[in-house]
């Protein structure tokens, strides 16, 4: 099972299985409070860009049904981990959280928060991820510092659309 977005005409976001299945394992039911993490995966030189990694809810992070804030230093000590270990390829590539809704739309909080994160972070890259699991889809979108702009699914024989369950 893939999943596949469009970034532009020629580029593409890519999410691995294992992505998805923390995003299912985490899912926001019953009366389960959000979850959420940080994104982490390489970018290509040929157009594409691979979430390899979601990290999950720590013992730091805060959470209640309607939030979730999570710990920057967990995080930080994180990313820096995969760095070193994938020799530099392994980056930090934005941000996920569950809403306790089918189809997810970001707050103003999340928009704000997403917009913080791009400003603050020291990176190479020019952009970052906001992904939002629904109970029954994602929201999946790019934030460059002046929009957040919610990316197409790449439909394909070998691909879903944005339904994970």
């Amino acid at each position: 099972m893939n999943y596949r977005y469009h970034i532009n005409a020629v580029e593409f976001l890519h999410l691995s299985e294992e992505v998805i299945s923390i995003f299912q394992a985490h899912k926001q039911t019953g009366r389960r409070k959000e979850a959420g993490g940080i994104l982490l995966g390489t970018v290509y030189p040929e157009q594409r860009v691979l979430i390899k990694d979601a990290t999950v809810p720590g013992y730091l992070d805060k959470a209640g049904r309607y939030f979730f804030d999570r710990s920057r230093r967990r995080a930080q000590r994180i990313v820096n981990k995969h760095w070193k270990k994938s020799s530099g390829d392994s980056i930090y590539l934005g941000e996920w959280h569950t809403h306790p809704e089918p189809s997810p739309s970001p707050s103003c909080r999340d928009r704000q928060m997403i917009r913080n994160m791009f400003n603050q972070t020291w990176m190479e890259i020019e952009f970052l991820f906001l992904i939002i699991v629904g109970t029954d889809s994602l929201w999946v979108a790019i934030e460059n510092g002046r929009e957040l702009r919610l990316l197409d699914p790449i439909a394909g024989d070998d691909d879903k659309d944005t339904t994970i369950y």
